[in-house]
């Protein structure tokens, strides 16, 4: 069982941009990335492909360690790194030149080093960096440019997260506007003002430059380089033409059916009204919300997987939502505690002060309180897909 960690007032930024739901690798190769490296590939392959369509497929013939292909991913499969093995890849690019991003699906493990995603080794221009970065706390990072950037975001525990990093060289002019920003499932997080040193060495995947150390311990789905920003596109410094939260859908669209139901408080007086809010797939092909008295279809009322509910319960109510969509069926509950009566009635003392030690137990009148042990817990229940 997992949960993400989403702020409702933060996905108000996803419902910006309308976006035809197709799938996660058709978004990420509609804009054109450099190298695209999926990890479909089943135990025993000796190549590794390049999902771009610019050959930069990578020779796999020397097994990276003990790295396990095959394995479930959140799209697909995926590839587990056991921190003792890396990926050279065939990418040469200098991330000094211009624009650029890094885009990955991956599920961080435990460790107590930094644990490097992705990273560009030295070449012959300049130093390389650790590009993507799990740190010991589990928070995403990025040496890039010789300083940390770092997300604030911790790893969901149990599950993956989808990440960008974009870096914007025309913001390095005036040294005040952030030139790394990242974009953690689909909400931005840390800026950094880092400036890109040239270096056009090979870009590797699981480790430091130095592919001994710094090894990466998780899971590691989809990573995609791009020579643009992808909140940025056409680079006119206007942000209207993000990607960012486009991607995000189309990989939640691909990976998840609920991720979030909640309500807006957990106790009612009969009478009062609760707000319920979800978050979805914006994939589902039906969507119900049922406080006991039957189904009532709600897709209609949710946009962009974003949706909320206005329910006035006379009493104790539990409240299902249950999606489908592409990944099958799936429900989650929150209960709604109304006019249930207080832990404790009456409580009194036959003294109003005692010395200290003095008090005995016979001294005490008798309490008279009613613990309701049977009340209702408000919880938010369910299964998301790993």
């Amino acid at each position: 069982m997992k949960t993400h960690p989403f702020i409702l007032p933060t996905l108000a930024s996803l419902l910006t941009a309308s976006v035809v739901h197709a799938d996660f690798p058709g978004a990420v190769n509609s804009d054109s990335p450099l190298a695209y490296y999926r990890f479909e590939e089943v135990p025993g392959a000796t190549t590794l492909a390049d999902s771009s369509g610019n050959g930069l497929d990578i020779d796999y013939s020397v097994d990276a360690g003990t790295t396990e292909l095959g394995v479930a991913g959140a799209v697909g499969l995926a590839a587990l790194f056991n921190g003792d093995g890396s990926i050279l890849t065939p990418l040469l690019f200098d991330p000094s030149v211009g624009d650029f991003t890094i885009e990955a699906v991956v599920q961080a493990g435990t460790s107590a080093i930094d644990g490097v995603i992705l990273s560009n080794q030295d070449g012959t221009l300049g130093p390389g960096r650790s590009n993507l970065v799990a740190n010991a706390a589990r928070q995403f990072t990025s040496f890039s440019g010789g300083a940390t950037t770092n997300s604030g975001v911790t790893a969901t525990e149990g599950g993956f997260d989808h990440i960008i990093l974009t870096y914007d060289q025309s913001a390095v002019a005036d040294g005040v506007d952030p030139t790394f920003r990242f974009y953690v499932n689909g909400v931005e997080a840390g800026t950094g003002l880092a400036v890109a040193e040239a270096a056009n060495g090979n870009w590797l995947i699981g480790s430091n430059k130095v592919p001994t150390s710094q090894l990466f311990n998780g899971t590691i789905d989809e990573i995609a380089i791009y020579n643009k920003r992808l909140d940025d596109p056409n680079g006119d410094g206007d942000i209207a033409d993000s990607r960012a939260e486009a991607h995000y859908l189309e990989f939640l669209a691909d990976s998840e059916t609920l991720v979030m139901f909640e309500g807006s408080v957990p106790y009612l007086d009969s009478g009062q009204s609760a707000e319920l809010s979800w978050f979805v797939s914006p994939a589902l092909t039906s969507l119900t919300l049922d406080g006991g008295t039957g189904p009532v279809d709600v897709l209609g009322q949710t946009t962009e997987g974003l949706g909320n509910a206005t329910v006035s319960p006379t009493a104790t109510t539990t409240y299902t939502l249950e999606g489908t969509g592409p990944l099958g069926t799936e429900s989650l509950e929150f209960t709604i505690v109304v006019d249930e009566p207080a832990v404790v009635d009456d409580f009194s003392s036959s003294a109003a002060a005692v010395v200290g030690g003095a008090a005995r137990p016979h001294e005490l009148v008798a309490p008279e309180f009613h613990a309701n042990s049977s009340a209702a817990v408000p919880q938010v229940q369910g299964r998301l897909r790993q």
